[in-house]
């Protein structure tokens, strides 16, 4: 294609003739692009009304996203009705509760439906019935199905994301008027205690009577948006709570509607101009199954927790932001030295790393393993533990081991390697006259899983101290491939300040009494879940971004799906990738794979290896439960060290997890 030369005018008046004809040749292109527009998005309803359709290939064809492809209306509408259709033919299938008589046959796509619901049927909990995409991924995990078989390194860029980096950057926060409140109007803010005349649990009854200068509202007690016996999902709950009608002057912002823990944001526009913005969320979006019930308490502990804050991480400026992860990162970014920078991983080793690595250790050891009767049961937690494996963590640019590599390489290496930081693709055999419990994990059918009959051979995923003990106890580990790393210390001053919160918190908490005393053990709890939640997040790739909108137009583009609810709003799903600056799979999973580890074996002997096969119970993440008193003991409360937390006995083994949780309640309450 020949590029026409241009020939700028030689005079002020030819200049602004060429601009406008240019403004008139752009005005021209721009109602062709429309035109052009609206014809291939009336294409995407055309082809998405064909059996073999498929977003992403449409999406291809199209030249667009497939957000934008569920975004269009005929598109959508489709979906819902499926969707719909799949509830009203689950419903008479009798698979979601319903009291209707099921058909004596039914045929075509509601036949395979019904067969899929009938798989999970019975499952406990409250059952969610947005779509028949979420039937699927439903059955995906509730259907019997073969182990996952894990990816290798493959064609997968070991590299980092040039141009991607974490380094010392943050915004300076202004303070923000936090109220904390129960369901029957009892509220306290700014150190004051009062009643407000609240009618009713809806958002609109707490923003008429909210005071004017609140900025975030944290209910302690039962959650408003959930009402007792509706017959609704959690979900449901939520989401009527949120779409409810509003006072006048006030809409809706971007809601993040979880079932359990939802934040709502609401923005009110005054005659004059001014603008206000008022968050509401729940106290167990800080501390998870928090007993809390008076506002005073809840209100003393945040409060506490930002002094504290200030204290470490710099005074003015520094503030508690909206979640604990949000709270972490900022005050993580502010302790990254100056002129120090840590490198992204490409994005599909990011994803790999993600793919490969679990998270905490949960497995439930049932008679014959174990007697029917167990004559005592004794409840181990690993204090802080995240703050204690958080040291020494993997940055700079990653280099991959090869099978070959590893082979060649000599002894020292190979030990050097695998004492290093690192992430490796292994195969494992069980040895042959093994009579313990399994050492690394493997994907299997109904989640991460770990092998331990002998002579078993598999693949796996795991971190250096994890295959460090399989090779101390006799286990044979093939080298398939591996990432290696230099090792840093990025979390080192983030780290040491937050657990020097918590400790002064759990402090105050011991000499203190009555109100302040709860107070500040509520704030340590806080602080605990900064340092937790923020490692969580640097594994997170984003997650589906929800929200609720007034109108269909104010529905974002990203978004693909949205639904209509009784009172005329929308709700919708959008991804979201969380802050590029906060993308680190690499440390999390070493903290991980530590965890793992440490359950095993720590300092001093103490671990699951310590003890017979037959005195151990159970593994859940940080935490054993096993049948011996093992003297295990932690009393400074270092980080990362195990503790015994409870006790009883005798009692009948567990077989379910919720028989385990009744007892690990149990004893936590004895205590």
């Amino acid at each position: 294609m020949t590029t026409r030369k241009k020939i700028k005018p030689t005079t002020y008046a030819e200049t602004l003739e060429a601009l406008r004809k240019t403004r008139d040749a752009i005005k021209r292109a721009e109602k062709k692009k429309t035109e052009e527009t609206a014809w291939r998005d009336e294409l995407i309803a055309h082809a998405g009304q064909f059996a073999e359709a498929q977003g992403g290939v449409i999406a291809q064809s199209a030249g667009t996203t497939p957000a934008r492809v569920s975004q269009i209306k005929p598109v959508r509408q489709a979906r819902q009705e499926g969707a719909a259709r799949a509830v009203r033919e689950a419903k008479k299938a009798g698979v979601l509760g319903s009291t209707i008589e099921p058909p004596a046959k039914l045929t075509g796509a509601a036949a395979a439906m019904a067969a899929k619901l009938t798989e999970i049927k019975g499952v406990p909990g409250p059952r969610e019935i947005p779509g028949v995409d979420d039937y699927a991924k439903e059955l995906d995990t509730a259907a019997a199905r073969g182990p996952r078989e894990l990816p290798g390194i493959g064609e997968t860029p070991v590299t980092i994301e040039h141009g991607s980096v974490s380094k010392r950057k943050w915004t300076k926060q202004r303070p923000r008027v936090t109220a904390c409140a129960a369901p029957d109007g009892r509220i306290v803010m700014q150190g004051q205690a009062f009643q407000l005349p609240v009618r009713g649990r809806s958002a609109a009854a707490w923003l008429e009577v909210l005071p004017a200068h609140v900025e975030r509202l944290v209910f302690v007690g039962d959650p408003v948006w959930h009402v007792p016996d509706s017959g609704q999902t959690m979900t449901d709950d939520v989401t009527d709570w949120l779409s409810a009608p509003l006072p006048d002057g006030w809409t809706s912002g971007r809601h993040f509607p979880h079932e359990r823990h939802p934040v709502a944001r609401f923005e009110h526009r005054g005659d004059d101009g001014s603008r206000r913005r008022v968050e509401i969320q729940h106290l167990g979006t800080w501390v998870p199954g928090s007993g809390v019930t008076d506002p005073k308490v809840a209100w003393h502990a945040f409060k506490m927790l930002r002094e504290g804050v200030q204290t470490r991480f710099g005074g003015a400026g520094v503030e508690i932001l909206g979640s604990p992860t949000t709270t972490g990162q900022d005050l993580w970014a502010r302790t990254i030295p100056q002129n120090t920078e840590y490198p992204l991983m490409s994005a599909e080793l990011r994803e790999l790393i993600r793919t490969t690595s679990g998270q905490g250790r949960f497995e439930l050891f049932t008679p014959p393993s174990v007697p029917e009767k167990l004559p005592s049961l004794h409840y181990y937690d690993c204090t802080f533990a995240y703050a204690g494996l958080t040291w020494g963590l993997p940055v700079g640019n990653p280099i991959r081991i090869t099978a070959r590599e590893y082979e060649s390489a000599h002894q020292v290496q190979q030990k050097k390697w695998i004492m290093g930081r690192g992430r490796w693709h292994v195969r494992a055999t069980v040895p042959s006259d093994w009579t313990h419990v399994g050492l690394l994990p493997c994907s299997g059918a109904s989640g991460w899983e770990y092998p331990r009959e002998p002579g078993r051979t598999f693949t796996a995923w795991a971190s250096g101290s994890e295959i460090w003990i399989a090779l101390q106890r006799g286990w044979h580990v093939e080298i398939l491939d591996g990432v290696t790393w230099a090792e840093g210390k990025p979390l080192n001053t983030w780290r040491d300040k937050v657990v020097d919160l918590w400790r002064a918190l759990g402090s105050m908490s011991s000499t203190a009494s009555g109100l302040y005393a709860e107070a500040a053990a509520l704030a340590a709890k806080m602080a605990r879940s900064i340092l937790l939640f923020t490692v969580g997040g640097f594994h997170s790739k984003g997650s589906a971004r929800k929200g609720i909108s007034g109108t269909e137009a104010a529905i974002p583009a990203s978004a693909y799906r949205a639904e209509q609810t009784e009172s005329g709003s929308w709700t919708w799903q959008a991804d979201r990738e969380e802050s590029s600056m906060f993308l680190h799979p690499e440390w999390s999973a070493e903290v991980y794979g530590r965890m793992r580890a440490r359950l095993l074996s720590g300092p001093n002997g103490v671990g699951a290896l310590a003890v017979p096969l037959s005195a151990i119970v159970a593994f859940r993440s940080d935490a054993m439960m096993l049948t011996e008193d093992t003297g295990w003991a932690n009393g400074d409360s270092t980080p990362g060290r195990f503790r015994r937390k409870g006790a009883m006995g005798p009692v009948d083994a567990p077989t379910s997890e919720a028989e385990l949780l009744a007892l690990r309640d149990a004893m936590e309450g004895k205590a």
